[in-house]
């Protein structure tokens, strides 16, 4: 008997949605859909508290309302998905695609993302940002720290790029096992996957010539200074999963915690800043 599934609609601004989806992930919510002026969050019936729920929007996002929840009916959801996902290309040298996807021989690189119900398969602006810039970069040889890794899509392109060590972690259950998964799709020998955040792993003595966060605004905020910690000097810090509006906020953190912007990169309303230490 297949789990069925409770699709709740709640309005929101477009401002709203990283920390919206942030919170309702903690509670248990496995996917979203973003519709003008609006957020729709799927959920397992048996894990929805309706009371904790209205709760949380009524404290923490007054401006927000949940209509009316809908159960959905019962489908193969592996099936659906797989109807809707389409093979990327990114800056014409890299192709990231699903198991079921036939390879493509003409294309350099190839990442097999399966991707559950983390987030992280190419397809959104941020982890495109992400992505391009790491092609652009040199990893040969160098130690990355790939911070909420999600999928593990990006610590995984990194190791493709020659980076001689990966350090991925992220503190939900599914990425952690779905980066694991696809790191091993992926053949990779170099990327080792915790679970955590970073302010709880034991990677005091860890560092890092990269590190790459593609969270949101409000995490990025709160971690900047762990991630300025783990980065050796003269190392880069690539973020993104926040709007054009937060590059103000970030750059000032960042200066606080004696990193510098070096560039920034914008896709649809997304945004990618580029920093270095020392």
């Amino acid at each position: 008997m297949q789990p069925k599934y409770l699709v709740v609609p709640i309005t929101c601004q477009e401002e709203d949605i990283d920390l919206l989806v942030y919170h309702l992930t903690e509670n248990g919510f496995e996917a979203f859909e973003e519709k003008p002026g609006q957020l729709e969050a799927y959920i397992l019936i048996a894990d929805y508290d309706k009371e904790a729920i209205h709760q949380l929007i009524q404290t923490h996002f007054p401006a927000c309302s949940i209509l009316e929840e809908k159960e959905l009916e019962n489908k193969n959801w592996n099936e659906e998905w797989e109807k809707n996902f389409d093979p990327i290309t990114v800056n014409k040298h890299l192709r990231v695609r699903a198991i079921f996807h036939e390879p493509d021989p003409e294309i350099e690189m190839e990442l097999v993302i399966q991707p559950k119900m983390s987030f992280g398969t190419g397809h959104h602006a941020t982890t495109r940002l992400m992505m391009e810039e790491i092609l652009e970069l040199p990893f040969d040889g160098l130690d990355v720290v790939d911070a909420g890794c999600g999928t593990g899509i990006l610590g995984i392109l990194t190791e493709k790029r020659g980076a001689k060590s990966v350090l991925a972690y992220d503190i939900e259950d599914w990425a952690f096992e779905n980066s694991i998964e696809n790191a091993n799709l992926n053949f990779c020998k170099r990327v080792k996957v915790l679970q955590g955040t970073i302010g709880t792993l034991t990677i005091a003595d860890h560092s890092a010539e990269i590190v790459l966060a593609n969270i949101n605004r409000n995490i990025l905020l709160e971690e900047m200074g762990e991630y300025a910690r783990v980065l050796r000097n003269k190392g880069t810090l690539l973020l993104s999963g926040f709007y054009e509006e937060d590059i103000a906020a970030l750059t000032e953190k960042a200066n606080s915690v004696g990193l510098k912007v070096v560039g920034s990169k914008l896709k649809d309303k997304w945004a990618l800043l580029k920093c270095v230490k020392g």
